[in-house]
Formats: C-alpha cells, sequence, structure tokens
C-alpha cells in the first residue's frame, strides 16, 4: 500500500513538473510538440507554426487575442510555404491550407472519402455527446449511407413547404420592431439578439412542427443556443474538465440529455403513430421528414434522427444569426448599399401591390441584394474553419506536404476570402457587384447564395460534404432581409460611425467568426418610401 502511495505520489509530481516546464518555459513545450506530436512534412522538414504553442491550449488563443494580425501573419507565412501553415489545437498539429489548388484537392473525393475522416468528437467533446450520430460528426463511411436517406428530408418540395414557417416568423419580427417604435422617430435594437430569437424560433417550427407549444419552441432553442456557446468555450475542449462533476461542465451534460429526451419521445411517439396508422405528409417539421425518409428500404435509426435533429438546429440556429448580425452591421456602415437594396426591394414589393413575399422570390428572388448577401457571408462566414479531416492512412500527400496518420487538415475561410490569389487584387474590398459580373454562379436573373463558384466560395464548406440545409440558409436570409428592409432602416449608432468599413466588427471565438457584442446594437427607424 505504501509503495502504490509512493509511485502515485511520484508520478503527480512528475506531471505537475512538467505542466510547470510547460508554463514556465514555452519554447521548451513547443519544441516537445514538435519532436512528438507534429506529424507535418514540408519539403522534408517538419513545417513549424509561426506562433510558438502555448500550454494547454497550443496557438488558439493567439488567434483569439488578436485576429486580424494572426490573419496577416498566416497569409504573409503562406506565401513561403505553399500556402500551408501549422495551428496547434490543444497537442495536436493541424495543418491550415489557404492555397486554392491544394483546397480543391482537399475537399476532393481521394482526400475526403478515402485517405481522411472527420473526427469532430476528439476536438470538442460537447459535440460529440450533442450531435454523436448526426451528418456533421460521423466517418466518411457511414456518412454516405445517412447522407443518402436525410437528403429525402431536404429535397425541394421540402424547402417550400418550410418557407411559409420562415415568413410567418419573420412577421413577428417585423411587428416587434414596429411595436419598439410605437410614439419614437427610432429605436435602439440588439441584432444579434434579434436575429438569435428568429433563428431559434423558426429552426425549432421546421424541426419539430406542431409537436411543441410555442413556449417550449423557445425554450428548448434558448437551451439548445446556450449549450453550444458553453460547449464552444475553449476549456470545453478538455475531455477530463467536460466530463468531470464540476457544475458547469454537469450542468451542460444535463441540458444535453433533456435535449435528446425531447426528440426522443416525439420520435417515438411519430414511430408508432406511423405504424397504427396512415400519417398524412406534412410540411414545416423536419423530424418527421427525417422519420420518414428512406434509400432503397434504409431509413435511420431513432437515435440517428434525434442527433440529426440538432445537428441542423446547429447549423440553423448559430449560423444564421451571426451570418445576419454580420450581414446588418455591414449594411449600416454602408448606407448607399443598403439604399439600393431597399430600391430593389420595394420595386417588387409594388409590382405584388404590397402582399406578402412570394415563395418564389424567397428561392430566387432580388439579384443585387442577393449578392450582397452572398459578399457579407464571402467576408464574414458565421464558421471560420472547414471541419477538420484526419488523415486515416500514413504519408498522405497533400502538394508538397506529406502528413502522418490522424494529422489534422483545415482552411481558414475568412483568410481564403482575404486572398488575392483566390478573388483577386479587390478581394479585401465589399464589393457585391463582383457576382452581378460573374456568368457563373447565377439562378434565373438572380444570384444563387450557396453557389461554390468552383470551389472559391467556402462558406457552405465545399466538396462531397458541403452543408446539406444551405437552401434553407439562402430562402432565410433572403426572405428576412427583404421584410427588414422594405419597412426600416439600420444605422450604425453615433459612437460607432468612426469605426465603419474598418474591417472591425468582428471577432474569432475559437472556430467561429462571430460579432462583436459590443458592435451588435444599430439604430433602427421607419423606411420613408
Amino acid at each position: 500500500m505504501v509503495y502504490v502511495s509512493t509511485v502515485i505520489t511520484g508520478l503527480i509530481f512528475v506531471v505537475f513538473s512538467l505542466i510547470t516546464v510547460a508554463v514556465c518555459f514555452p519554447e521548451y513545450y513547443a519544441l516537445f510538440l514538435d519532436t512528438f506530436f507534429n506529424g507535418i512534412v514540408y519539403k522534408g522538414k517538419t513545417l513549424k507554426a509561426f506562433s510558438s504553442p502555448t500550454f494547454p491550449f497550443g496557438t488558439i488563443f493567439h488567434k483569439i487575442n488578436d485576429p486580424k494580425n494572426w490573419m496577416a501573419r498566416s497569409l504573409e507565412f503562406g506565401k513561403d510555404h505553399s500556402g500551408f501553415h501549422v495551428e496547434w489545437v490543444l497537442h495536436k498539429a493541424v495543418l491550415v491550407v489557404n492555397d486554392f489548388d491544394l483546397v480543391q484537392k482537399l475537399l476532393g473525393l481521394e482526400i475526403t472519402i478515402k485517405k481522411t475522416t472527420r473526427k469532430g468528437d476528439e476536438t470538442l467533446p460537447v459535440l460529440k455527446k450533442l450531435f454523436g450520430k448526426g451528418l456533421f460528426m460521423i466517418r466518411s463511411h457511414e456518412w454516405k449511407r445517412q447522407h443518402r436517406v436525410a437528403t429525402r428530408g431536404m429535397g425541394s418540395k421540402h424547402i417550400k413547404a418550410y418557407t411559409p414557417v420562415v415568413i410567418e416568423v419573420i412577421k413577428r419580427v417585423v411587428q416587434d420592431i414596429e411595436k419598439k417604435l410605437e410614439g419614437k422617430d427610432e429605436v435602439d435594437i440588439d441584432v444579434l439578439e434579434m436575429f438569435q430569437s428568429f433563428a431559434s424560433e423558426t429552426t425549432m417550427r421546421i424541426l419539430f412542427g406542431g409537436e411543441l407549444s410555442q413556449e417550449d419552441l423557445l425554450r428548448t432553442g434558448k437551451k439548445f443556443c446556450d449549450c453550444i456557446f458553453e460547449g464552444m468555450r475553449p476549456i470545453n475542449m478538455l475531455t477530463l474538465y467536460f466530463k468531470s462533476p464540476l457544475p458547469g461542465p454537469t450542468k451542460l451534460r444535463n441540458d444535453i440529455d433533456e435535449l435528446h429526451a425531447i426528440s426522443s419521445e416525439i420520435v417515438k411517439k411519430f414511430r408508432k403513430d406511423m405504424k397504427e396508422k396512415d400519417v398524412e405528409e406534412e410540411g414545416g417539421a423536419l423530424l418527421k421528414a427525417l422519420c420518414r425518409a428512406s434509400d432503397e428500404g434504409d431509413t435511420l435509426t431513432d437515435e440517428e434522427v434525434v442527433h440529426n435533429v440538432y445537428a441542423f438546429a446547429g447549423a440553423g440556429i448559430d449560423t444564421t444569426s451571426t451570418g445576419l448580425t454580420h450581414l446588418m452591421i455591414t449594411l449600416a456602415e454602408r448606407p448607399e448599399i443598403q439604399e439600393k437594396m431597399a430600391e430593389e426591394i420595394l420595386a417588387a414589393s409594388n409590382e405584388r401591390d404590397g402582399k406578402d413575399l412570394t415563395i418564389d422570390e424567397s428561392l430566387a428572388g432580388f439579384p443585387y441584394t442577393s449578392a450582397v448577401i452572398k459578399e457579407s457571408l464571402r467576408l464574414f462566414p458565421p464558421v471560420g474553419a472547414l471541419p477538420f479531416r484526419h488523415c486515416t492512412v500514413s504519408n498522405v500527400k497533400l502538394g508538397p506536404a506529406t502528413l502522418a496518420k490522424n494529422t489534422p487538415i483545415s482552411a481558414w475561410i475568412p483568410t481564403t476570402a482575404r486572398s488575392e490569389s483566390w478573388w483577386g487584387p479587390d478581394a479585401k474590398e465589399f464589393r457585391p457587384e463582383r457576382f452581378l459580373e460573374m456568368k457563373e454562379g447565377r439562378r434565373g436573373e438572380s444570384v444563387d447564395i450557396t453557389h461554390p463558384l468552383g470551389g472559391k466560395f467556402l462558406t457552405f464548406s465545399g466538396g462531397v460534404r458541403s452543408c446539406i440545409g444551405k437552401k434553407l440558409a439562402a430562402v432565410e436570409f433572403r426572405s428576412i432581409v427583404a421584410m427588414l428592409l422594405e419597412k426600416f432602416e439600420f444605422r450604425l449608432l453615433p459612437e460607432h460611425e468612426h469605426l465603419a468599413k474598418k474591417d472591425q466588427h468582428w471577432e474569432i471565438n475559437n472556430f467561429l467568426f462571430k460579432p462583436r457584442e459590443d458592435r451588435c446594437c444599430l439604430r433602427v427607424k421607419r423606411r420613408v418610401n
């Protein structure tokens, strides 16, 4: 017993000593990581990060604390290293690719399906618990099966069926603003909070249909958003912390269990109804569409349906509200663009005598407005990084780099968007006309908001594993922007006017590209037609 106690004490001392060295002498910690955990070889030598990792989070906080400088340094470093640079996520060396041709190779079938797989559960434990067997988390071989089935629940007829739900929720957003403006010329509104409420209610209604009351929909949506926000904190990347009995992680795990229980109960009830009686096709309920979906007799299990419901919620709430907030701040900084959009929107409204937005307009209307939305999504993508691809075999070749097994690969989307080699000399400028000047990426007379443009536009990811909900996202963006700008003008607060067009309204939160909270309040007034 004394021997065991001595060994344990010795191990604790060794671990504590190593941690002390790692914290106090970061150069030795960097050397240790490069020696034992860096499997990236570039032109015969280990490719090292341009910023030395620190214990225990690697280079994550370097990017968070000074994002503009970090992005500039990554572009500069990439010029001499074939568009590559290395980031450390905890103790894992990630190869980040910014070269256009190499990113296309990364997204291609050979690497995406045959030589790499996703392991998001290893980077963010909260994602494993929340999305476990959903499309965004599973390995390549299982993804092909689920994707075939799940797309049956996200086809064109389903998008059209979900569109009236989107319009109905937007009407409530408009009514809320009009109520705040009663007796006033203008009012200050937190647009991030407004768009979070819109995206949460819209997504939850599309997911659950009429199975939850309005109060339960909003409560479930808020709980989900809270789980995502808390789970994305760097401290929750540490598996031991996330699984610990401490109050914070325990509450987070319990909240996720409650979310799963809500969906599981609805899935079981609907499966039972399907067996006992004919259940009519019902629009506005993705959960039921996923329960019905099949491909040559293959269906999703109850657990797969539940996990995919929240995977779609993750894609539909945070990314939509973030993207819309980026857009509205950008328009407040550029009133001339906002007015040009309003002219297009009001002209269309006059043609239909002020009646409700049509489904066709939501799907493919407003060419200039669509171009502006796409330009905002290009420069300010809600998710900054492409999902990590982990090498499943040794010696994976990507240009002049050779990667060891289990090495993660990604691309940082805001950096590619600001790269002249990708977008030309005006890459850093907000210029929506670029999409109207292209023949590619059009949808009739309008601009296809989600078109990848041959792999240049990465906001909805790309290649064989692009975002399955992108068409619905385009409907939401186009619809709410049209309905808001028809009625209201959005301007910067006077104290923020000196920051206009300086590309400073955003920050990096781990893998997310977020609007700064202190920039989300805008001044709103009624539009005078």
